[in-house]
């Protein structure tokens, strides 16, 4: 029976992989089209700068009205959709665009002169560029005739963007009448724009060289002299609500959002501001912020129109895994959430996540379920001295958990609780803390035989019942603050725990144990300080920024003291392996450094003091929603040296040292499919064993897909 479950087990997984190597190859085969006469490939487009090394291309590309990336996919043609065929019709507009795009940018008279080759059907075409000449500025002279606007310029100098020496341009021009447009619609001028700046250049009066004047009149560019005007700051008369009469929200929420008084001066940044603070949140579905200068006088109204969103949502996850020893993990997760719950924005969540791993010929099980419940205020409640008028809300979040775990060597249940504040200082940083956070650990039903078997007391200290009270600190900062970011993003995430300061400052009040440890309501409180940083950086590229390299970098790092004689608890300790780590293994298979597994256990449970990891994976659209992935994760978990009389040859191999890291870091490698339906993705990822600390060996081909050689992950979104 044994031999027949492999068996099916290592069809179902070569059909697997036979099927995303097959999608992989798909995508590299070019797709025959016969060419007529005087049909030709678009082979590639260049463009030669003759007279610069420092002009980037990548400007005149942009105006390239055939591109041959379409026609290319890693050097061969793309496997669906018709070849990009040459039209010289489109070369001249081309020509123009770029020449237009080289005198906005201030290199007059420029010339680019054009030329076709072809060849088997195949053309290439050639842009020479010889970029026109530039002035550089020698004065810049100003003329303001409003006394107030010309003071809140000059009080701006820092920021200026126009500077001697650097070269006339309009480019240059229209960044700074921008500029000054912002600058003075955040000062109170309601409807200032750029077009009420003027700019002359004289290039004849000093040779080579241009001599600038900017106005700054009371009338625009498209209007006259008559038409002219005083121009004044506007104030904000009547601010209103327009809300629906079923939409079940309290005043003091919106004003507790809204920036806009009544009475203020109006300002487009607090404008702007205003309305991220309730696009932001979850229970509004549009926003829109409408203002209406009264008659003639300086004044505006402002009116903030409110529809509802969907208040309840359920958000469902799922991640399984296998590998070839036939170790199967399932782990689902089921979330309720309300986003108005007392008609303030609080959000309610209730959340429920299992995680189950066996195999079909063993009745070993590993069984975890858990239950949360949460609730967000979109206010710092307690400190009432304190404002926020970033664009982002902060929070007061508090959450309860209870856990269950039920392995063949133990039980164990964990109740946690934690009450903390997140708030932003710009929309890309974000801090949140956490105090406390209290957890009780109890664990029970301990196997004697594995208790005995724990090769060190280090070991058997994790297994034992302990209080866990302490603080959580993060900072987070992003480069897109957008949900699905669609360019090139980067962020990073640094964390900081530290457990059992305040209540050993009072350790004088507890009884202690025969192991020296203090001990409330009979149990040990746990000691350590963690840390943990995350860096992602997403570049996307190719045709429509379909194709991407990611790459993350994550290290970790905890130390347990005082009353944690031997080591943290269990639940704090780093693993590696899964559906978003070294996906050559399954979760907690891998590590600590080059120790083997170890055998106390039924099934994995690797872990370490430390983490270091590093994941690369390049994206690529494959077809219809079908993407592809190539992967490498290279990392592990190690331990740190504790007392010589507690490290015996197996944790000795465990531990951390420059001298051995190369040999003690784990490699893995893979193909992946993902199915993007844009708000929900599906992964499939083949990780296979590249190099196995634990054997000190690089697997052969013969061996990647023999037992323990690979392992096959699914997963809802991108691993990170």
């Amino acid at each position: 029976m044994y031999d027949i479950l492999r068996m099916n087990r290592l069809r179902i997984t070569y059909t697997l992989v036979l099927l995303l190597l097959a999608a992989l190859f798909a995508a590299s085969c070019a797709k025959t089209y016969v060419y007529k006469e005087n049909e030709y490939l678009l082979k590639k487009n260049k463009i030669v700068i003759t007279n610069s090394r420092h002009f980037p291309k990548s400007e005149l590309s942009a105006y390239l009205k055939q591109s041959e990336k379409a026609n290319q996919f890693m050097g061969l043609r793309w496997i669906f959709g018709k070849p990009v065929l040459l039209d010289e019709s489109l070369i001249w507009p081309t020509r123009n665009g770029m020449l237009r795009h080289l005198e906005y940018k201030g290199y007059y008279n420029s010339a680019i002169d054009t030329t076709v080759v072809r060849k088997n059907h195949k053309a290439t075409v050639t842009y020479l560029v010889t970029l026109g000449k530039q002035y550089p500025v020698k004065d810049i002279s100003y003329y303001i005739a409003d006394s107030t606007i010309r003071a809140i310029y000059e009080a701006d100098k820092p920021n200026h963007t126009l500077k001697t020496g650097a070269p006339l341009s309009e480019a240059s021009l229209e960044k700074e009448a921008e500029r000054i447009a912002t600058l003075l619609r955040s000062k109170g001028y309601y409807g200032f724009s750029k077009n009420y700046m003027f700019n002359f250049a004289d290039t004849t009066a000093i040779r080579d060289t241009a001599l600038l004047k900017v106005e700054l009149r009371n009338y625009t560019r498209n209007e006259t002299p008559s038409q002219a005007r005083k121009l004044t700051p506007y104030t904000i008369r009547n601010v209103r609500y327009d809300v629906p009469r079923n939409m079940n929200v309290r005043r003091d929420f919106l004003d507790g959002i809204n920036l806009i008084k009544s009475g203020m001066m109006y300002s487009e940044e607090l404008i702007r501001t205003t309305y991220q603070r309730f696009a932001g949140n979850h229970i509004f579905n549009t926003v829109n912020i409408s203002l209406t200068p009264v008659d003639s006088s300086s004044v505006v109204d402002c009116v903030i129109t409110l529809t509802p969103s969907k208040l309840q949502n359920f958000e469902v996850n799922m991640d399984a895994s296998t590998n070839s020893s036939g170790l199967i993990g399932i782990s689902p997760s089921l979330t309720y959430n309300h986003f108005n719950l007392f008609g303030g924005g609080e959000v309610f969540s209730l959340g429920f996540k299992g995680n189950f791993q066996f195999m079909v010929s063993d009745p070993i099980k590993s069984t975890e379920f858990a239950v949360s419940t949460g609730l967000k205020f979109p206010k710092l409640l307690g400190l009432p001295f304190i404002s926020s008028r970033t664009p982002v809300l902060p929070s007061t979040d508090l959450t309860t958990t209870y856990n269950y775990q039920h392995r063949p060597e133990y039980t164990r249940n964990i109740l946690s609780t934690t009450y903390g504040y997140s708030w932003s200082a710009s929309r890309n940083l974000r801090y949140s803390v956490t105090i406390p956070h209290l957890s009780v650990i109890k664990i029970y039903n301990i196997d004697p035989g594995f208790y005995t078997n724990l090769n060190s007391s280090y070991l058997q200290y994790q297994y034992q019942d302990h209080f866990d009270l302490g603080t959580i600190a993060s900072v987070f900062y992003t480069t897109d603050a957008t949900v699905n970011p669609k360019n090139s993003y980067f962020y990073v995430r640094a964390d900081a725990a530290s457990s059992g300061l305040v209540l050993n400052a009072a350790k004088g009040l507890w009884k202690v144990n025969r192991r020296g440890q203090r001990l409330i309501w009979g149990i040990p409180y746990a000691q350590y300080l963690r840390t943990q940083v995350t860096a992602v950086e997403t570049l996307r590229f190719g045709r429509e920024n379909k194709m991407a390299f990611a790459a993350r970098f994550l290290a970790g790092i905890g130390y347990a003291y005082g009353n944690s004689i031997f080591s943290m608890p269990m639940e704090q300790m780093f693993y590696a392996g899964g559906a978003s780590s070294m996906r050559g293994w399954q979760s907690r298979a891998v590590g600590p450094g080059m120790a083997p597994l170890d055998e106390s256990f039924s099934i994995y449970n690797q872990v370490g003091d430390m983490r270091i990891e590093t994941n690369l994976e390049w994206r690529f659209p494959l077809f219809w929603k079908l993407d592809g992935a190539l992967f490498t994760d290279i990392g592990n978990v190690w331990n740190l040296p504790k007392e010589p009389s507690f490290m015996d040859e197996d944790y000795l191999l465990s531990v951390f040292s420059f001298k051995n890291l190369l040999k003690s870091t784990a490699m893995s490698w893979g193909v992946g499919a993902r199915l993007d339906f844009g708000l929900l993705l599906v992964r499939v990822d083949l990780g296979i064993k590249g190099y196995d600390p634990e054997y000190q060996k690089w697997l052969t081909p013969a061996e990647w897909f023999s037992k323990d050689g690979f392992a096959v992950h699914l997963g809802i979104g991108y691993p990170f």
